[in-house]
């Protein structure tokens, strides 16, 4: 059956109008938007191309640019042999040297010495003063770093002494103790010294390693630094043969004088300076007796404990009247000092029986103890 076209009446201005609908045909419009895709994707590709070859062209025309980093070694190699010039304007370089706007020429100090008798050598040459003060202030600092050293060890200080060259052992040793009228006796010695400390617990750890290997060691109480004295002697003699002793034992010694001066001490009485006069004539006895032993091999006998018993004794009975005429704070070392000599003399009799050298320091350490109980005695007066 043949479909009916449909038609739609329009009316306009009561006047009426046609319209009809139109049949499109759906693949002409398709073919129609295909064509028009294809010009389009031609003219794109035309265009494209046209702009890469003319941007090839103008890479081509342009120039390549020359970088700023590129170092011209011919030129730095002139400037340098250049540089190999004298400093000095010879004639042989393009521009002399110049000074700096506004400066003068530093002239340099020197001296010139002229011998107008020798006819050979009418003047020497100026020479610079730099070359002596180098050599006057390494002179300088070498003597002023030996003379710390020596003070780190010896403790430097007024009580410290000068050490001088040894010397042998004499028949006759100077006493080690003088008597001085309107004071007290005064005591001079020579100590073997292990060293300086300037705290307490340091000293106290070296004295203890001495004594743990059968030596003498105290620690002084009075100086600054504390001093670590090891042994003593009447003279420069004995202390070096126990120094040799104790570096067999691989211990670092110091040899010094040490003095204990009463000298002056007006409120000392005659009978406390002739106590301690006593006191120190029996520690005179002891020390050489203990040193003879340890450094010539000399045996102890009885009649010498003997001795040494009998003056001790003396002592002790007129102890209580010189301690009427002491200082108090002074008693107490004075009482020590007479201890330590009870001490000293047990072990010279110990080694007497058993020749155990250990009893010889034993009694080194307790004349050492009686030495510092005087220093601080006279400290106390």
């Amino acid at each position: 059956m043949e479909r009916d076209k449909r038609t739609i009446s329009i009316r306009l201005n009561n006047k009426e109008q046609e319209y009809k609908e139109h049949e499109y045909d759906l693949h002409e419009e398709e073919q129609e938007y295909k064509s028009q895709d294809r010009v389009f994707n031609e003219a794109k590709e035309e265009i494209t191309a046209a702009r890469e070859e003319r941007y090839e062209e103008e890479l081509e025309d342009a120039p390549i640019p020359k970088p700023d980093n590129v170092i011209d070694f011919t030129e730095r190699q002139t400037e340098r042999e250049k540089g190999k010039g004298p400093f000095w304007d010879d004639g042989n370089r393009e521009s002399g040297p110049k000074l700096p706007v506004n400066r003068k020429k530093k002239s340099q100090r020197s001296f010139t010495f002229s011998f107008p008798s020798l006819p050979n050598f009418s003047s020497l040459k100026s020479f610079s003063l730099i070359p002596i003060a180098i050599i006057l202030s390494a002179i300088i600092v070498g003597v002023s770093f030996g003379v710390v050293v020596l003070n780190v060890f010896t403790g430097g200080g007024e009580n410290a002494a000068v050490s001088e060259p040894i010397q042998q052992a004499s028949p006759e040793a100077a006493p080690t103790f003088q008597a001085i009228d309107g004071g007290l006796p005064s005591l001079s010695v020579e100590v073997i010294q292990g060293g300086a400390f300037s705290t307490v617990e340091k000293g106290q750890e070296m004295v203890s390693v001495f004594q743990n290997s059968g030596l003498a060691a105290v620690l002084t109480d009075t100086t600054d630094p504390l001093y670590l004295f090891v042994g003593l002697g009447a003279d420069r003699g004995d202390t070096t043969s126990l120094a040799a002793i104790l570096e067999n034992e691989g211990k670092e010694t110091y040899l010094k004088s040490y003095q204990v001066s009463g000298e002056g001490l007006a409120a000392a009485s005659e009978n406390s300076a002739a106590w301690y006069t006593d006191a120190l004539s029996i520690f005179n006895s002891m020390l050489t007796l203990t040193t003879n032993s340890l450094a010539k091999g000399s045996g102890i006998s009885d009649a010498d404990i003997q001795a040494v018993t009998k003056e001790l004794t003396a002592l002790h009975e007129g102890r209580e009247e010189a301690l009427a005429e002491i200082p108090e704070a002074a008693q107490a070392s004075t009482l020590l000092l007479g201890t330590e000599l009870d001490s000293s003399l047990g072990h010279l009799a110990g080694f007497m029986n058993s020749n155990d050298q250990k009893e010889l320091w034993k009694a080194q350490q307790s004349l050492l103890r009686v030495l510092l109980a005087y220093e601080q005695v006279v400290e106390f007066y």
